[in-house]
């Protein structure tokens, strides 16, 4: 046993066989994290650990040492020795020195554990694993001797075979380029430095591994946001995603993630116009068109939006596991099935596991990265004889990291047991499951599901308001466009309630603003000197873009060519001031009123009103004649009176008496 512990001691790392330590709390200060690790052994082979040390004043009674534990039976099982509880006694302990492991004191400590190869005379020195399966891994920071417990983490030593019987695991990864709202309230767009730093990883990551097959899942916003970023890292990720888009698959998708049951009957065309914009925006930024036709879901279904999804031609859809209601199946979901929706719709779905998800999230972004591969391979044990497929879908909590997709992407490359796919792979090749009798399998949705996020109670209101200012402007103006994504994003279930809120109140008030730029004149006067005319209106366009309107002018004193009582012009506003001319009748002299009204192509938006006086001093046909009349008899007088005048005066002759 010397000669054997000796040889142990000679590798980075011995190995004995020994009890189970208790499990201390932690009395010594420092902390260890995993740096990396081998990702599968096998026989003949070695498991290599590295980790950092931190926080350790006096390293001279420390030790470091990795303990194995018996293989794991089930992935229940699996999840507690994740979060700590190990039990079974020890198959091997490598227990040394943190002086001796680390002499510069940089932080940096390795260990070695050589693995049997079965097929060879036993070797004491090396670690004796009867079966192939997942090892828990305890990894000690601890007083030197077994002592005192200061840090310490639960990694997995995956045991493989030299030679595998049978398919491997089928693996499609869900890449997620996606980020919070870059788009703000206030229509000006500005992506965080965090988010442009996973988003960074991703990309780099992703070109490291460019065969390795995998689902691009972008979000159109996010795509936007890296487009419109002044920073110039910002425009190379978005040229490495355009490059990955060429070589994989691409999803489509709503303009920001929605929860599809907060669309009730009278919103789908709300929901119609997340994937139609959203796809749209992708094609556009990717110069790929994207797969519309799987959907994948971050916020749960309901029966009737599995019918709406559906009408917009999804037929196939990624949900969580969650979503769905409890079944007698215990293992994995690793196969199609038929999701029941309304009476008469299914869609082929995959369900991608909860436990999966979650390791993405872990703190340790390296050791959460192994625990995503130790537990694909215990998924792969659970059954390995059959063709089955799982789904790496990350939550939508999620953000990148280059430490996390270092340690996961060369595990799952080359893997022994893990056959990376594409999620359209997974839907074709995987056979569908069925239920004992060999009929397809049916799930539901489950009823006890949370509640949906919700849409803003003015949303509806605010896209009427949109959709008529929309008639005023030419398609792809750049402040409309603006204007609808505020609102879609708006719909997103990153936002909270009063959030969401707030975007569509800023877009009700910024459709405002832009209306106030399109301006009538100011209530005047105009005088006709004939009773016949021209009235003059100009339109004040300050917006800065072609506008499309009708200006209509009504009265009821005053007439319009046709002896109507209004008349109606369009408008084409390119020019700051534009001017149209209506022709105008007054039949009678005197002060008359018009409404001017400003309003869009349809008739359906009102930008604005004036009114106008117009002051008649043209006198009418009977005024005329009257006025003739009475200059005609007073001349008629004025002569007969000049002429009685002009008469000599006859002498008056007196009688004599």
């Amino acid at each position: 046993m010397k000669r054997a512990l000796l040889s142990m001691i000679a590798i980075a790392g011995a190995v004995v066989i020994a009890a189970p330590m208790p499990i201390a709390q932690a009395a010594t200060a420092g902390h260890i994290v995993l740096a990396s690790q081998s990702a599968w052994v096998t026989g003949g082979g070695a498991f290599d650990l590295a980790a950092h040390v931190t926080g350790v004043s006096d390293p001279s009674d420390l030790e470091v040492a990795v303990i194995v534990h018996p293989a794991l039976t089930s992935r229940s099982d699996f999840q507690r020795s994740v979060d700590g509880k190990v039990s079974g006694s020890a198959l091997g302990i490598a227990a040394r020195a943190l002086t001796e492991l680390d002499p510069a004191h940089k932080g940096e400590v390795r260990s070695t554990l050589p693995v049997q190869d079965q097929s060879q005379q036993r070797d004491d020195s090396r670690l004796q694993l009867r079966k192939p399966g997942v090892y828990p891994v305890e990894v000690e920071l601890r007083e030197s001797g077994g002592g005192k417990v200061a840090d310490r983490f639960v990694t997995h030593l995956v045991y493989l075979p030299t030679t595998l019987q049978g398919p491997k695991l089928g693996v499609a990864w869900v890449a997620p380029m996606h980020a919070a709202p870059a788009l703000e309230p206030g229509g000006g767009r500005k992506l965080s430095d965090a988010s442009s730093a996973s988003l960074a990883a991703l990309a780099a990551a992703i070109d490291r591994f460019p065969t390795l097959p995998l689902t691009l899942h972008p979000t159109p916003e996010t795509l936007e946001g890296l487009a419109t970023s002044p920073r110039p890292a910002d425009a190379e990720t978005l040229k490495a995603f355009v490059r990955q888009a060429q070589a994989h698959q691409v999803l489509a998708g709503t303009y920001v993630p929605v929860s599809p049951p907060a669309y009730g009957t009278d919103d789908q065309t709300e929901l119609a116009a997340q994937l139609d914009h959203g796809t749209d925006v992708i094609a556009d930024l990717l110069k790929v068109r994207p797969e519309t036709r799987t959907q994948v879901n971050d916020d749960g279904l309901d029966d009737a939006s599995v019918g709406h999804l559906q009408d917009l031609q999804v037929d196939r859809v990624l949900i969580r596991a969650a979503s769905l209601a409890l079944s007698e199946q215990r293992l994995t979901p690793a196969q199609p099935f038929q999701l029941a929706g309304r009476p008469g719709r299914r869609l082929t779905t995959l369900a991608a596991d909860t436990g999966l998800s979650s390791r993405f999230d872990e703190k340790d972004p390296v050791l959460g990265a192994h625990h995503l591969l130790a537990d694909l391979a215990m998924a792969y044990f659970e059954f390995p004889a059959n063709t089955r497929g799982v789904v790496a879908l990350p939550s939508p909590a999620w953000r990148p990291s280059t430490a996390f997709l270092d340690a996961f992407l060369p595990g799952l490359a080359n893997n022994p047991v893990l056959e990376p796919m594409t999620l359209d792979q997974v839907f074709d090749d995987i056979p569908a499951a069925t239920t004992a009798r060999r009929v397809p399998l049916v799930r539901r949705l489950s009823t006890t599901a949370p509640k949906p996020v919700g849409l803003a109670s003015n949303l509806r209101t605010v896209r009427k308001r949109l959709d008529d200012f929309g008639g005023l402007v030419d398609p792809g103006t750049p402040q409309f466009v603006n204007l609808d994504e505020g609102l879609l994003v708006g719909q997103s279930i990153d936002l909270r309630a009063s959030q969401r809120r707030s975007y569509t109140t800023m877009v009700d008030n910024r459709i405002d603003k832009q209306l106030s730029l399109i301006r009538v004149p100011a209530s005047r006067s105009i005088t006709l000197t004939a009773r016949e005319g021209e009235i003059p209106v100009t339109v004040l366009n300050e917006t800065g873009y072609p506008v499309h309107v009708q200006v209509r002018l009504s009265s009821d004193q005053l007439r319009f060519p046709g002896d109507a009582r209004a008349a109606v012009q369009s408008l084409d506003l390119t020019h700051r001031n534009t001017t149209a001319r209506f022709r105008v009748q007054a039949r009678t002299s005197g002060s008359f009123p018009i409404r001017i009204e400003l309003v869009s192509p349809d008739g359906q938006l009102t930008v604005g009103t004036s009114r106008v006086v117009v002051r008649s001093t043209a006198a009418s046909g009977v005024g005329i004649v009257l006025s003739v009349s009475a200059a005609c008899f007073l001349l008629v007088w004025w002569a007969r009176h000049a002429m009685r005048a002009r008469r000599p005066r006859q002498p008056i002759t007196v009688g004599a008496s």
